[in-house]
């Protein structure tokens, strides 16, 4: 008993010594105590669109005029015939921040976000809503330039243009004008919803991909993917509608394949000589029981 008493005192007192061995120093040095943590703004630095960070003229409300990342801290409504934000420099990014751009009111042919080509680069601009201007909802002229989860709507000129090497993606786009998405040439489409009136819901220069996009179209004028250019790959896009003129059409040296088209649409496909495409398949039924059914490249009139 006694040598287990003694082992049980040498642990407590082991113990001890450890815990005052790697104690802190109770007297901390003089001076006022600081903080040690990051701001936000350290962590993550980003500039807010107002009046101070983002002064605008008498053609637009906000210009961004240095690059940087920027978001809305609110919404942006009509005023007169400016347009809402203009980007004047490389190397911009914007967060819409779930805010909304709207045009509702405005008067002339002002557009959403501009970029007129007084850069290198154009903007990547997402998360948030452009509706109901006049002009265009957002209008790219500049390399570049890349549209992420917006929901572009109402605008009556067109939705978006994008410029040579631009992208959109997962972006929803109803009821706008003329052109709902132009794009130049060495373009991205994808994982779009579109439904429109318009002439066509996306026209595109050469070399784009044009892939998994839901396109309904609504008029017996509107064209559903007009492939204007060579180069160009259209792929696993989906168009319906009550009503529509060509479904696909594809120009010289452009790849078509696994598209489905409604027969609302008075011509399906339009493929020009030389284009690369998948069997047509407009036979109704039992897809194991149709010839060339199940070729990887099938293209389908249901």
């Amino acid at each position: 008993m006694k040598t287990r008493t003694g082992l049980l005192g040498v642990v407590v007192l082991a113990t001890v010594f450890v815990g005052w061995s790697f104690a802190g120093d109770l007297n901390p040095p003089a001076g006022t105590v600081a903080p040690t943590m990051k701001t936000l703004d350290e962590l993550e630095p980003r500039i807010a669109i107002n009046a101070a960070n983002t002064p605008g003229n008498s053609t637009t409300q906000f210009v961004i005029s240095q690059p940087g990342s920027y978001y809305l801290t609110g919404n942006i409504n009509a005023l007169g015939s400016r347009t809402a934000i203009r980007v004047d420099s490389d190397g911009v990014t914007i967060d819409l921040n779930g805010f909304e751009i709207n045009g509702t009111g405005a008067s002339g042919t002002p557009s959403g976000v501009s970029c007129l080509g007084l850069i290198n680069s154009a903007p990547t601009i997402r998360n948030g809503q452009i509706r109901n201007w006049p002009g265009i909802g957002v209008f790219m002229v500049g390399d570049g330039g890349v549209l992420e989860d917006l929901a572009i709507s109402g605008n009556t000129a067109q939705g978006v243009q994008l410029s040579d090497h631009g992208a959109m993606r997962r972006c929803t786009l109803i009821g706008n004008g003329g052109i709902t998405v132009r794009t130049f040439d060495s373009c991205t489409v994808e994982d779009c919803t579109i439904e429109t009136a318009g002439s066509s819901a996306i026209q595109s220069g050469s070399a784009n991909l044009i892939r998994r996009n839901n396109i309904r179209a609504t008029s017996a004028s509107t064209d559903g993917v007009l492939a204007n250019g060579i180069y160009t790959r259209v792929e696993d896009n989906n168009l319906s509608g009550t009503i529509g003129n060509i479904g696909i059409s594809a120009a010289s040296n452009t790849f078509v394949a696994r598209n489905t088209v409604f027969t609302s649409f008075a011509a399906e496909y339009n493929m020009s000589a030389g284009t690369k495409y998948g069997p047509i398949i407009t036979a109704d039924g039992d897809l194991s029981t149709i010839t060339n059914a199940d070729h990887p490249w099938a293209n389908f009139v249901y």
